[in-house]
């Protein structure tokens, strides 16, 4: 029944677009909005599209709608931003509505089906978009499309759409106050959102990790996520190790950035890491690496060879019971983080 009504409401946006009459391009564009879907690690991956914008663009006043969580680390260099934008559907509405010149949506914008609506209110003469070359997705609101499906890492695909899009992965640096790192200070991060838990190291293998690092004269620092379930904090209960809940966006990408190490599952903190300097290792198992692994300047990606990888299944549709997680072992991941820390 949800997708009953989310392609309904695709299809509307579709009509929608064909019936209102679009606005007349006035030269180069004065007025870019860019809507951003996404976890935190799509938010960061966006990042060299949006600055990629804004230098083809540098006369323009660029507005930023975050649909899911924000960035504010960098909302200094844009025009306007907004958090949490699907969440405020009438104000997003608002927004949408004015007279935009061009409209930009990355790569995830084409799971998220209010966006296409918003993109339709627009009217804007020039509208990028992601799409896939197989029904529902054919018939949708933009002028301009990407191929979602290129096998070319998200921080390329996100710019597919430019005259010239890069060869290479993007890196998406953030700037952090330095501050003086304490030898071996390493960060481990256990978890994962809600619902993707199939992305999940097992938590007595993190337990296990940070004993072990410990023993090795390293400084340990759990990092937990808002949503941690209890059953994953317990796991650290008893071990010599610190344990830091950020409670705001900015302490997440200082915290990290203090660090000598960061080891985590494919989720946004990786990404942080990478974003901030921070030497990173990152363990994956569904998902692709080649297209949405942080991108590093020293770090390594674990992974082993499992034949239904990658996949982006929920977790209660696997079928290999979490094999290709569960592989992988903890004596690489020490092996990794001596290696890393010199």
């Amino acid at each position: 029944m949800k997708n009953f009504f989310r392609w309904r409401l695709r299809k509307f946006a579709t009509v929608l677009s064909r019936i209102m009459p679009v606005r007349q391009a006035q030269g180069k564009p004065q007025r870019i909005l860019c809507i951003i879907s996404g976890g935190m690690g799509d938010r960061l991956m966006a990042l060299p599209a949006l600055r990629n914008i804004k230098n083809t663009w540098p006369a323009a006043s660029v507005t930023v709608l975050w649909t899911h969580g924000s960035l504010d680390i960098v909302d200094n260099e844009f025009d306007a931003t907004m958090a949490n934008s699907s969440q405020k559907p009438f104000k997003s509405i608002g927004i949408a509505s004015r007279p935009w010149d061009l409209v930009y949506v990355n790569i995830i914008g084409i799971y998220t089906v209010f966006t296409e609506f918003l993109v339709a209110l627009s009217r804007a003469p020039v509208r990028i978009g992601p799409t896939v070359p197989t029904p529902p997705y054919t018939k949708n609101v933009y002028t301009t499309t990407y191929n979602i499906n290129s096998p070319a890492h998200a921080t390329i695909t996100n710019m597919l759409w430019s005259k010239t899009p890069p060869e290479r992965p993007q890196f998406y640096p953030v700037a952090i106050p330095r501050v003086a790192k304490v030898k071996k200070r390493i960060g481990i991060h256990p978890g994962v959102k809600k619902g993707y838990e199939i992305k999940q190291w097992p938590v007595e293998n993190f337990a296990t990790l940070a004993r072990l690092l410990h023993n090795e004269g390293a400084e340990i620092l759990i990092l937990f996520g808002p949503d941690e379930s209890g059953g994953v904090r317990s796991a650290f209960k008893d071990l010599p190790v610190s344990i830091h809940t950020p409670t705001t966006e900015r302490e997440l990408f200082e915290t990290i950035a203090s660090l000598n190490l960061f080891i985590g599952n494919d989720s946004g903190p990786g990404h942080v890491a990478a974003s901030v300097g921070t030497n990173v290792i990152v363990l994956f198992g569904p998902t692709d690496p080649q297209k949405v692994a942080p991108v590093f300047k020293k770090g390594e990606i674990i992974r082993i060879e499992c034949a239904c990888a990658p996949c982006f299944e929920t977790p209660e549709k696997c079928t290999n019971t979490y094999a290709c997680m569960k592989g992988i072992g903890i004596d690489r991941v020490v092996a990794s983080a001596k290696k890393m820390l010199g």
